[in-house]
Protein backbone atom coordinates (compact mmCIF):
# COMPACT_ATOMS: atom_id res chain seq x y z
CA UNK A 1 0.00 0.00 0.00
CA UNK A 2 2.85 2.30 0.98
CA UNK A 3 4.82 1.74 -2.23
CA UNK A 4 1.63 3.06 -4.23
CA UNK A 5 0.70 5.91 -2.38
CA UNK A 6 3.74 6.93 -0.22
CA UNK A 7 4.10 5.77 3.42
CA UNK A 8 2.83 9.31 4.60
CA UNK A 9 -0.73 9.45 2.71
CA UNK A 10 -0.52 5.62 4.62
CA UNK A 11 0.21 7.48 7.92
CA UNK A 12 -2.23 9.88 7.52
CA UNK A 13 -4.85 8.21 6.81
CA UNK A 14 -4.62 5.34 9.33
CA UNK A 15 -4.28 8.48 11.95
CA UNK A 16 -7.32 10.07 10.89
CA UNK A 17 -9.63 6.67 11.12
CA UNK A 18 -7.98 6.38 14.45
CA UNK A 19 -8.70 9.85 15.74
CA UNK A 20 -12.43 9.46 15.27
CA UNK A 21 -13.67 9.86 18.68
CA UNK A 22 -17.36 8.85 18.05
CA UNK A 23 -19.41 6.10 16.60
CA UNK A 24 -22.92 5.68 15.49
CA UNK A 25 -24.90 3.23 14.95
CA UNK A 26 -26.68 3.53 11.33
CA UNK A 27 -30.86 3.71 11.85
CA UNK A 28 -32.23 2.45 8.35
CA UNK A 29 -35.28 3.96 7.50
CA UNK A 30 -37.43 3.37 4.54
CA UNK A 31 -35.88 5.63 2.67
CA UNK A 32 -32.33 4.84 2.43
CA UNK A 33 -33.89 1.23 2.21
CA UNK A 34 -35.40 2.05 -1.23
CA UNK A 35 -32.04 3.92 -1.91
CA UNK A 36 -30.23 0.83 -0.97
CA UNK A 37 -32.65 -1.15 -3.59
CA UNK A 38 -32.08 1.68 -6.43
CA UNK A 39 -28.25 1.47 -6.40
CA UNK A 40 -28.07 -2.09 -6.09
CA UNK A 41 -30.60 -2.52 -9.69
CA UNK A 42 -28.45 0.65 -11.11
CA UNK A 43 -25.30 -1.26 -10.44
CA UNK A 44 -25.85 -4.79 -11.00
CA UNK A 45 -22.67 -5.40 -13.09
CA UNK A 46 -21.22 -4.40 -10.08
CA UNK A 47 -22.28 -7.11 -8.12
CA UNK A 48 -22.46 -5.18 -5.23
CA UNK A 49 -23.77 -6.68 -2.27
CA UNK A 50 -27.15 -5.36 0.10
CA UNK A 51 -24.78 -4.52 2.88
CA UNK A 52 -22.46 -2.59 -0.03
CA UNK A 53 -25.65 -0.79 -1.41
CA UNK A 54 -26.87 0.22 2.04
CA UNK A 55 -23.47 1.97 2.91
CA UNK A 56 -23.52 4.11 -0.42
CA UNK A 57 -27.31 4.77 0.06
CA UNK A 58 -26.09 5.78 3.91
CA UNK A 59 -23.82 7.87 2.31
CA UNK A 60 -25.59 9.11 -0.18
CA UNK A 61 -28.50 10.19 2.24
CA UNK A 62 -26.74 11.16 5.07
CA UNK A 63 -23.84 13.05 3.00
CA UNK A 64 -21.29 10.83 4.64
CA UNK A 65 -17.49 10.23 3.82
CA UNK A 66 -17.15 6.60 2.99
CA UNK A 67 -13.52 5.24 4.43
CA UNK A 68 -13.30 1.39 2.69
CA UNK A 69 -10.67 -1.25 1.33
CA UNK A 70 -13.25 -2.25 -1.39
CA UNK A 71 -12.60 -1.20 -4.72
CA UNK A 72 -16.39 -2.14 -5.47
CA UNK A 73 -17.70 0.62 -3.24
CA UNK A 74 -14.93 3.17 -4.55
CA UNK A 75 -16.11 2.82 -7.78
CA UNK A 76 -19.84 2.78 -7.37
CA UNK A 77 -19.23 5.72 -4.94
CA UNK A 78 -17.10 8.01 -7.42
CA UNK A 79 -19.84 7.12 -9.89
CA UNK A 80 -22.69 8.52 -7.73
CA UNK A 81 -20.44 11.18 -6.90
CA UNK A 82 -20.19 10.65 -3.05
CA UNK A 83 -16.64 11.27 -0.81
CA UNK A 84 -14.81 7.99 -0.53
CA UNK A 85 -11.25 7.66 0.63
CA UNK A 86 -9.71 4.12 -0.54
CA UNK A 87 -7.40 2.50 0.92
CA UNK A 88 -6.08 -0.07 -0.88
CA UNK A 89 -5.48 -3.78 0.92
CA UNK A 90 -3.17 -6.45 0.00
CA UNK A 91 -3.29 -9.57 1.90
CA UNK A 92 -0.04 -10.61 3.86
CA UNK A 93 0.74 -14.55 2.97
Amino acid sequence: MSKIYGFSTVESKIYQIKSLTSSIIAKINDNIALLAGKIRNKYQKNNLSIVDSYILAYSKHHYARIVTTDSGIKKVGKNEKLEVDYIPYKEIA
